[in-house]
């Protein structure tokens, strides 16, 4: 009978209904569950990054999983379904939404002005009440192509306030609070590729994150920005940061990168790579190459490695908010075989040099004094 007992517990944990008892948005303590951490991690629309800064060049692994969801609201956190993130459950009778898109502009609950205090009862802080909690379910299926089978998937979602549960094929995945910021999680596990899949999440109004969240604006709630699919090579560029500075006369550039790649499978540390870094600048309307700069290097035994790259670029067109000049980086990973070099994964940006300090008491931009007029306005879209 014990044996059995058991075989039944793990049974549900597969099905992912342990995920239903979980008291995160109630608990400071955590505030993610099998989340990345926050890195460069957003994937270009493009091949090339010449043709990144000004079309829609698409890259092949890449695809949205924005507009229209199947959506149930409950107006109270306790009301809301317990299993709808199960491949066979019944949606046919519930409503749709746009994603992105705010719940009480699309008709579900009410737009609320607070100034400076919560938009809830605070007395039991840090948790946040069960009753006037809405909480909206989200499913999706969406088809994930064959071609991606030798990759790394990963889900990026731009925004979801206040936290929010995410479900792939009735498989609990993970957990993220904080509104304003993207979460990603590797589904890799999760997926059927050349099938289609069931993208569920679950959103919570409020969550002990609202206490940080507390500012003079509207109070809305849903999924505020866009949701990505992406795929990545198991070789790839995992984080990188990039500064473009100026030297002390404000006419000379300085760049600098610094880079991680990484190797998920298959660790091949005594194998060649090369990591390039492309500058171009913009030239009568064509892209031209600035300046080029390669760093060969080998994986360490768990497939990391850390690299940080800088050019000096003399004479360059510097960014100003009256002039916005902008350059254009490309970072290509490569893997040499025999002789030639193989490209693995690339990532590339817009990026203007400048130089930002606050000197005897005033902000400078390129050594010049600026003066910034502004208002206190928030990120809304009807």
């Amino acid at each position: 009978m014990k044996r059995i007992l058991i075989i039944i517990i793990i049974s549900f944990l597969s099905l992912g209904i342990s995920a239903q008892t979980f008291t995160e948005w109630q608990d400071p303590a955590v505030f993610e569950v099998n989340k990345f951490y926050p890195r460069a991690n957003i994937p270009q629309n493009c091949r090339d990054v010449r043709s990144c800064v000004s079309t829609s060049d698409a890259r092949p692994y890449v695809s949205t999983l924005d507009g229209s969801w199947a959506f149930h609201y409950a107006s109270n956190a306790d009301e809301r379904p317990t299993d709808f993130f199960r491949t066979d459950y019944d949606d046919s009778e519930w409503d749709t939404i746009s994603v992105p898109g705010n719940w009480e502009l699309n008709g579900f609950g009410v737009p609320v002005y607070v100034n400076t205090t919560n938009d809830f009862d605070n007395s039991q802080l840090p948790k946040v009440p069960v009753k006037d909690n809405a909480v909206g379910s989200y499913r999706k299926w969406v088809e994930i192509d064959k071609t991606w089978e030798d990759k790394q998937v990963i889900v990026n979602i731009g925004g979801a306030k206040s936290c929010f549960y995410l479900w792939v094929n009735g498989e609990f995945v993970g957990y993220s609070e904080d509104a304003k910021t993207n979460s990603e999680f590797d589904i890799t596990p999760f997926v059927k590729f050349g099938e289609h899949n069931l993208i569920a999440l679950q959103v919570f109004k409020w969550s002990d994150g609202s206490y940080f969240e507390c500012q003079d604006f509207w109070r809305l709630s849903g999924i505020e920005r866009s949701i990505t699919l992406y795929a990545q090579p198991k070789t790839h560029i995992l984080d990188y940061k990039v500064v473009a500075d100026l030297d002390s006369t404000y006419r000379n550039g300085i760049l600098t990168a610094e880079i991680l790649c990484e190797q998920l499978d298959k660790i091949e540390s005594g194998n060649t790579y090369g990591l390039t870094l492309y500058l171009y600048y913009n030239y009568l309307s064509k892209w031209e190459t600035a300046a080029i700069q390669t760093d060969t290097f080998h994986f360490d035994k768990e497939g990391k490695t850390f690299l940080k790259m800088r050019m000096d670029v003399p004479n360059v067109t510097t960014w100003t908010a009256e002039s916005p000049y902008l350059y254009a980086i490309q970072l290509q990973l490569t893997k040499r075989d025999n002789k030639e070099y193989k490209t693995l994964d690339h990532a590339q940006l817009p990026i203007g040099f400048r130089n930002v300090k606050i000197e005897d008491g005033l902000l400078k931009v390129n050594g010049e004094p600026v003066t910034i007029r502004g208002v206190n306005r928030h990120e809304h879209d009807p």
